[in-house]
């Protein structure tokens, strides 16, 4: 299962809880054998599974056949650019190409030298166990920032977010992040890329690809569960089960405070995911379904959701049009 999620970090199986805990998957394993025995045994792999398999790798050769035989052309053009770049260079001459390519040396140069730094800062090696790292406000080991494309972000090359993750999942996230998070790197090597409590991680240090989903769908609701009178967390606190499930219940009782509609009038609320529970605590879902006590709990409407103090009315653009003209 932890071979799926280090290919894709937003497959599901990574919100399996126990493939976070490696403390209890270890004991797991020694009780539970993987070997066949007489009650189990393996029925091996169904024909058509089998043919779907060599399907695809047909598929993949020729993918792969077709993009080299597109390269070529593009391999002749670089061929013959390089062969001018060569005779400018001997000749003296400063091209644009010349430059650029001299450039993108001290970019690489920069980069790698960012990097090796970076790895020097996260290392868990025995300099640790003289110097223990610092502690985060959740009791564990603070994660140093990942380095690349020349920049700084809060989470590794190629994250997602994880898929379709229901309220209570999403709130472990919050607190605890995704510390036994794996890869594979493009050595195809295994390599930990533990991610932060989601509650840490900063709109500006995250790929457009993750900032997005994450403050439309995650960050409303979960910032409205920690809001709640009750949920007190800091610096050096130990986010135990316990605790973690204490919070959730006070944060869940603390939304229903606010958009009690949504246990009044949505019965399928239980099944909904993280996205599902932001929409409907939006000013303008409340604003449309709430009863009277969630419209009055609202925070005072903001320019982006406050009415405007005159109805605006529709122009037909063909008409607008003709009268421009």
């Amino acid at each position: 299962l932890k071979s799926f999620v280090r290919r894709n970090s937003a497959h599901p199986f990574g919100q399996i809880p126990i493939l976070n805990n490696d403390d209890l998957l270890q004991e797991l394993k020694g009780i539970i054998s993987l070997s066949p025995n007489e009650q189990m045994q393996p029925t091996g792999i169904p024909p058509h599974v089998n043919m779907a398999v060599q399907l695809r790798g047909v598929m993949e050769l020729c993918t792969e056949s077709l993009t080299l035989l597109r390269q070529q052309t593009e391999a002749l053009k670089a061929a013959v650019n390089e062969a001018i770049e060569k005779n400018d260079i001997r000749s003296g001459a400063l091209t644009l190409n010349t430059l650029s390519a001299i450039m993108e040396e001290h970019k690489k140069y920069i980069e790698e030298t960012m990097q090796r730094t970076i790895q020097i800062m996260g290392q868990t090696s025995a300099q640790q166990e003289v110097n223990p790292p610092e502690i985060n406000m959740h009791g564990v080991e603070c994660i140093a920032p990942y380095c690349y494309d020349g920049k700084f972000w809060d989470v590794p090359k190629g994250y997602k977010l994880p898929h379709k993750t229901k309220l209570e999942r999403a709130w472990i996230f919050w607190l605890k992040g995704q510390p036994n998070l794996e890869v594979l790197n493009a050595q195809n090597e295994l390599e930990k890329t533990p991610v932060k409590p989601f509650r840490e991680l900063k709109i500006t240090m995250l790929p457009t690809s993750v900032s997005i989903p994450f403050k439309n769908c995650w960050r409303p609701i979960l910032q409205l569960m920690e809001s709640a009178p009750g949920i007190d967390i800091t610096r050096g606190m130990i986010m135990t089960d316990e605790l973690i499930s204490s919070y959730y219940q006070i944060g869940l009782n603390h939304v229903k405070s606010k958009a009690s509609y949504i246990w009044e009038k949505m019965t399928s609320h239980e099944s909904w995911s993280i996205s599902s529970w932001s929409k409907h605590i939006k000013h303008s879902s409340i604003e449309k379904w709430g009863s009277e006590n969630d419209k009055a709990a609202r925070p005072p409407a903001t320019y982006r959701n406050r009415p405007h103090a005159t109805k605006r009315a529709r122009v037909n653009r063909s008409i607008a049009s003709v009268f421009n003209n």
